[in-house]
């Protein structure tokens, strides 16, 4: 008896820490140093690199909707429309500095920001892209009270920051474009297969609990963090991109949305990694984003 005991409090033990570590994954990754960041892409990104030492740029902070001090960099050229990015998870706003420049070359002035919780944004936590998409809003009326009403605005989003601008989309009617660059269709559903793959575990009991504190701790539950479940409230057109051989989002992910949205385009990377497609092809990656707005702008 006292054995059966004693395997039943160690199993709930064990459940317990798990559910803990799972949850503390999921909303307080670890993340990268901001100048480690602005210093790796120097290194391995396929960048104009005298462009972005170069180029003059606005550096400041603007209080999000829930109280977080929110770094941007904003590059104007005076024109009248603007990109706004959302950088990936544990990452910083120098992620989006590879694609910019292609951006920047077509007229577009540049918008790019911490996510809370990373960089030299403040923040407590990330919801993969659910609080996330509010803070984008205020970035995108920021944008807006500055440039104008009708300024015209597009949003380019890679891994979290893809989910974030899909999410985003759901909440306005008037922008442009939509580029999601290795999003998640659902979170749970991504989770499922990071637990299968990473730790050899089902999804239950572990994920299930790890929901409930997360929905009792920090406010959100994963179906509100699904993109997928918002994409017919998307009104303007969307292009997906993913690496065939990311085995950290599945590609099959932007492939579900991409049917799910019939207008969308969709676009595979062949051997890219996660997150890796731009660098993995940098040309092909520029023509077939080229091509995308080429269709949107004429």
């Amino acid at each position: 008896m006292l054995t059966a005991i004693i395997t039943i409090i160690f199993i709930g033990l064990m459940i317990y820490i798990l559910t803990i570590f799972l949850a503390n994954k999921v909303v307080k990754p670890r993340t990268k140093d901001y100048d480690y960041t602005r210093e790796y892409i120097f290194e391995n990104d396929s960048i104009d690199k005298s462009w972005v030492e170069n180029v003059e740029k606005e550096e400041f902070y603007i209080e999000s909707w829930r109280g977080n001090n929110i770094h941007c960099i904003f590059i104007d050229q005076d024109t009248d429309k603007t990109v706004v990015f959302g950088h990936g998870i544990t990452w910083t706003l120098w992620g989006d500095m590879k694609y910019a420049k292609q951006f920047y070359d077509r007229g577009y002035n540049i918008m790019m920001y911490d996510h809370p919780y990373h960089g030299k944004s403040s923040g407590k936590f990330v919801s993969l892209g659910f609080f996330e998409s509010y803070e984008m809003k205020d970035v995108v009326n920021w944008v807006r009270n500055r440039k104008g009403k009708e300024h015209k605005i597009g949003l380019h989003g890679e891994s979290m920051g893809a989910a974030t601008v899909l999410q985003y989309g759901a909440l306005d009617d008037y922008l442009e474009f939509i580029i999601a660059d290795c999003p998640f269709s659902d979170l749970k559903e991504l989770l499922e297969f990071r637990l299968k793959k990473d730790f050899k575990l089902p999804p239950f009991p572990i994920l299930n609990l790890a929901e409930l504190y997360i929905t009792t701790k920090y406010g959100f539950d994963f179906k509100e963090a699904s993109p997928k479940n918002i994409l017919d409230k998307i009104k303007a057109p969307i292009l997906f991109i993913h690496g065939k051989k990311d085995d950290y989002i599945p590609c099959k992910m932007s492939e579900e949305m991409h049917n799910l949205k019939p207008n969308s385009k969709l676009f595979l990377m062949p051997n890219a990694p996660h997150a890796g497609s731009y660098n993995e092809n940098p040309e092909q990656y520029r023509k077939v984003v080229s091509d995308f707005l080429d269709e949107i702008e004429k």
